[in-house]
């Protein structure tokens, strides 16, 4: 029988049983396992997994996928892990979920955040990201970006994803719809303020731009008045 998502929230020991049934129930190809994990040692076995005899320089990456979603720092709730050394490579991801996304999300907002936001984390880091000029973005240069340029590239594609599964799966609007609305137009203001490193750098960033112009364009009438979309 399968496990109710409220009992998962109530009771720690019953979340991994739970991710492991919605992730059968709901398989991804992007994505390797759903562990719900509070010290991160699932993602140094994974790093051991994928990358057997990994040296220091992957420091900068566990320090940007994982440290930074430490939910001791900020919000979030859960998060994709690749290391770039296999960006593109066809190499599924995990999806590490923190304890404060049993505590505080509802269980539509739950598997909409995981299915829209991380699952896009996945695919991108499973399958390489493709740009509309024809520049490809996997192991071969996604190390290459600035921490900056790189939050702007995943997020902002994650962030319509997300959108798009919270109308899908919702229909209504929420705080968290909202929410992602928000962050999609501050992208903007961050982009603005950036400062390319190389071609490539801009290249990224010129193509994020359009990419939150035709989303918020798209969806407008959601974030307006999501009863009349």
């Amino acid at each position: 029988m399968a496990i109710p998502y409220r009992e998962a929230a109530e009771q720690p020991t019953r979340r991994q049983a739970y991710l492991d049934e919605l992730l059968r129930a709901h398989p991804r190809q992007a994505i390797d396992r759903i562990i719900y994990d509070r010290k991160h040692d699932a993602v140094r076995e994974y790093i051991r997994k994928v990358l057997p005899g990994h040296d220091r320089k992957h420091d900068r990456e566990i320090y940007r996928d994982v440290v930074l979603h430490d939910p001791k720092n900020n919000a979030h709730y859960m998060y994709a892990f690749v290391p770039g050394d296999i960006v593109g490579t066809k190499t599924p991801a995990i999806v590490v979920v923190n304890s404060r996304a049993f505590d505080r999300m509802r269980e539509k907002t739950f598997q909409t955040v995981l299915f829209g936001h991380e699952h896009q984390h996945a695919h991108d880091f499973y399958a390489g990201i493709d740009l509309p000029d024809g520049t490809r973005i996997d192991k071969s240069n996604i190390q290459s970006l600035s921490d900056n340029v790189y939050d702007i590239l995943l997020e902002t594609r994650a962030l319509r994803a997300e959108i798009r599964e919270f109308i899908t799966r919702e229909g209504t609007i929420s705080s968290m719809f909202k929410d992602a609305f928000s962050d999609l137009r501050n992208y903007t203001k961050k982009i603005e303020l950036a400062t390319p490193n190389s071609q490539l750098e801009k290249t990224v960033l010129d193509a994020q731009a359009a990419h939150i112009r035709r989303t918020l364009l798209r969806y407008r009438d959601y974030d307006r008045n999501p009863q009349k979309a």
